[in-house]
């Protein structure tokens, strides 16, 4: 118990080991502090920036979708990542009407002024849904800008037929990868994720992280 107290991250262990209970969602993977990656600015170098691998989270239905392009630079071993996220307008407007605790304040306007190497890391859509060309359209940008996506990694869930079709054609189809949400799957990556989190070798190009 006192070793527990000493050191939260011992707390689950002693639950479900000691105590036979359950683990739930209050126990934490990361902790705060290591989920603050390196946000030192650093600017897209089209001399050695030249292909990334992308990975996306499709919404369920009109909540937030992500992306995010990783790549690295010869002779560093720091990981250099460029987001994206957009949510519905209308969604805006839901979590203001109702108490969500967890969303009450949250800037979604002040974070779509802001920019990573020239891109727009937020964006607010217009309607209710977010229409899945995003993720085409992002790769895009990218390609524009001299950064190509080598591999594209997803969660297959909601990924729709025209898209995954569309993706294939972008990148070639032996480089799609469609990566379920399975502990087995993520615990290995999620671990070493941790490791190079706590060595700050990973780069968000954001003096504002979005949290």
């Amino acid at each position: 118990g006192r070793m527990a107290k000493q050191s939260p991250a011992r707390m689950p262990s002693l639950l479900t080991k000691e105590f036979n209970l359950r683990a739930n969602s209050a126990s934490t993977f990361l902790s705060k502090e290591e989920c603050i990656s390196n946000t030192e600015p650093f600017e897209f170098n089209p001399k050695t920036d030249r292909y990334c691998c992308v990975g996306f989270d499709l919404s369920m239905r009109g909540d937030l979708t992500s992306a995010c392009a990783v790549y690295m630079r010869p002779g560093d071993d720091h990981i250099y990542e460029i987001t994206r996220s957009w949510i519905p307008e209308e969604q805006i407007k839901v979590n203001a009407a109702k108490d969500f605790k967890e969303r009450d304040g949250v800037p979604y306007h002040i974070w779509a002024t802001k920019e990573s190497c020239g891109l727009p890391i937020f964006e607010i859509v217009e309607g209710d849904k977010i229409d899945q060309r995003v993720i085409l359209n992002f790769i895009r940008e990218l390609a524009d800008m001299g950064l190509y996506p080598r591999y594209v990694g997803f969660d297959p869930w909601h990924v729709d037929d025209w898209t995954l079709r569309e993706l294939k054609m972008m990148v070639g189809e032996s480089n799609v990868e469609p990566i379920a949400q399975q502990a087995k799957i993520l615990s290995p990556a999620m671990r070493k994720l941790q490791l190079d989190l706590r060595a700050k070798r990973v780069c968000c190009n954001n003096a504002e992280p979005l949290v």
